[in-house]
């Protein structure tokens, strides 16, 4: 039976490839197709540590990591194969062995009842073509030497999905954790038409079309044959930028197993958690590793665990890796500016006066650290900190001038292929009042425990506090009646009087800072400050234009 299922796995998979090929330094790929889920399903996992390879170099962390999945995956109620009381990784497979796992798992799925959960984790080397990226995850037993081809050594991760995505009502998460060094010189300068991928040239991918980012040209899966709306979602994911070596350390199968064992994720917020988190880390090693992902999902992303307690607001989206969490708001009146009666009003804010607004997609939060991280990564974004500065992923960006600002918006339109810009004044005041007409979304007053400012300040009697001195992680406090976070406080974000085109006329402040009083934090409160000015508590928050 297994010879069988062996002889039927690489009938389905293996398939002659020509072009051009291409080592791609450390990849992470990550594929969700999510089907309904329905009450006592089974949840299995395969996780696979390829470590030793005589050929290709061996991986010293491929193992380590498979282990700590392993156990996290344990802890959440995942079992595998083999028992039925934790998740035992599967170590060092050869071509053979490797090929059965996969029919084995993809056997064991099929036969799950409907809701079940699969997680396919695989950590060792892994190749992609040059022209189309089509991803291979190589056995231990794999060789590249002039005429031989990738699919006479390895497996294709498009038909890897495509074998079992035919598991319908259920649902598989696939990881490949793959190549964490370079190959061998000698394999290099002898296998004809394969190179050693550059840092501006795309890496990885099943691109159908591809744009240009800056020095980087990635592959844009969305129109994939392979991942249509009436057959799965899905979610891809790398663990390091296109043309980007991941590093031998266990990095991102350590945030991995964190996040994974938190219990409250689902799939699309824990991957950004991991990456993001992994774009911090590496930076402070030195070691910069940036991971990205697409995404498609139609139906409720899956979660680890119990939704219960999972704090991301379930209709907010992003539509890149690097892209930030965008809440789509409806269109509507609302009262602009402050009554001639407001306390603290400034004489350059405008009378209260009803103002219409039409429907746009405004960031959840401020705009991360970690999310600029992914635009100076590519080239098209300054440096504003020192890496030991970037104490967490989840802190806002400061020391944004509207210049900095403005190629991040240039950068994610290109990223993401979507409309961005800077909000308007009425824009990033609708957002920030989401239906209130007094000082604050707390009512006339503001007090320390609902935004960052400086608490040795008072407004209408509120609670004076020590004077903190620096910003919070994005979404410390309790949002607005939109979902939105730190409209108030935090970070000053910048906003345009009008925009004509993409262009920012007229640019102010607006919610003041954790540096200023709470009056600055009024919904009408303006500050202007020159354009070219770095301020290490001035930040921004994205528009999404919806057409």
């Amino acid at each position: 039976m297994i010879k069988q299922g062996y002889s039927r796995l690489w009938a389905y998979i293996l398939a002659t490839l020509r072009g051009h090929l291409k080592y791609v330094g450390t990849l992470l790929f990550v594929c969700v197709l999510v089907f309904p889920a329905i009450a006592d399903e089974e949840h299995l996992a395969l996780v696979v540590g390829n470590r030793s390879y005589p050929e290709l170099g061996s991986l010293p962390y491929a193992t380590t990591n498979a282990e700590q999945v392993s156990r996290a995956l344990t802890e959440v109620g995942f079992t595998s194969l083999h028992s039925d009381e934790s998740v035992l990784p599967t170590i060092d497979l050869d071509r053979e062995g490797l090929a059965t796992a996969m029919f084995s798992f993809s056997e064991a799925m099929g036969a799950a009842p409907d809701g079940s959960v699969g997680f396919l984790y695989f950590a060792g080397h892994g190749i992609a073509r040059e022209r189309r990226g089509d991803v291979y995850i190589m056995p231990t037993d794999a060789t590249l030497k002039p005429g031989v081809r990738l699919d006479q050594v390895g497996l294709p991760v498009a038909d890897i999905i495509q074998l079992l995505k035919a598991h319908k009502n259920k649902t598989v998460v696939l990881v490949f954790d793959a190549c964490r060094n370079v190959i061998p010189e000698h394999v290099l300068e002898a296998a004809k038409n394969t190179v050693v991928v550059e840092s501006d040239v795309a890496g990885g991918g099943w691109g159908t079309k591809t744009r240009q980012v800056g020095l980087l040209q990635r592959g844009f899966r969305r129109d994939s044959s392979v991942f249509t709306k009436d057959r799965a979602d899905y979610f891809v994911a790398f663990s390091t930028s296109p043309g980007r070596v991941a590093y031998d350390t266990d990095i991102f199968s350590s945030i991995l197993a964190e996040e994974i064992q938190r219990g409250h994720h689902d799939v699309l917020s824990l991957f950004k958690t991991v990456g993001e988190r992994v774009a911090i880390e590496s930076r402070q090693s030195g070691d910069l590793q940036l991971p990205t992902f697409e995404v498609s999902l139609y139906k409720d992303p899956p979660c680890f665990g119990s939704c219960r307690g999972a704090s991301q607001d379930v209709d907010a989206f992003f539509e890149c890796s690097g892209c930030p969490w965008v809440k789509a708001l409806p269109g509507g009146a609302f009262r602009f500016g402050s009554p001639k009666s407001e306390k603290s009003r400034g004489k350059d804010e405008p009378v209260s006066h009803t103002v219409n607004a039409g429907p746009v997609g405004i960031g959840l939060y401020e705009v991360t650290r970690a999310e600029w991280l992914a635009c100076e990564r590519a080239g098209a974004c300054a440096e504003l900190l020192d890496k030991n500065e970037w104490q967490s992923s989840k802190a806002p960006v400061g020391g944004v001038t509207l210049n900095d600002a403005m190629d991040y918006v240039a950068w994610l339109n290109l990223e993401s292929g979507a409309s961005y810009r800077l909000p308007t004044e009425a824009e990033w005041e609708y957002a920030a009042r989401s239906g209130q007409e007094t000082p604050f979304m707390t009512g006339n007053a503001i007090e320390p425990s609902q935004a960052s400012f400086d608490y040795s300040a008072s407004y209408n009697g509120s609670r004076r506090a020590e004077y903190r001195g620096a910003a919070e992680t994005v979404g410390s406090f309790e949002p607005n009646e939109f979902g939105l976070y730190d409209m108030h406080g935090n970070m000053w974000e910048w906003a345009c009087a009008r925009v004509v085109g993409t262009d920012c006329i007229e640019p102010v402040l607006r919610g003041g800072s954790y540096k200023t009083s709470p009056a600055d934090l009024r919904f009408a409160n303006r500050m202007e400050i020159k354009p070219t000015k770095r301020r290490e508590d001035v930040g921004f928050r994205i528009l999404k234009v919806i057409e």
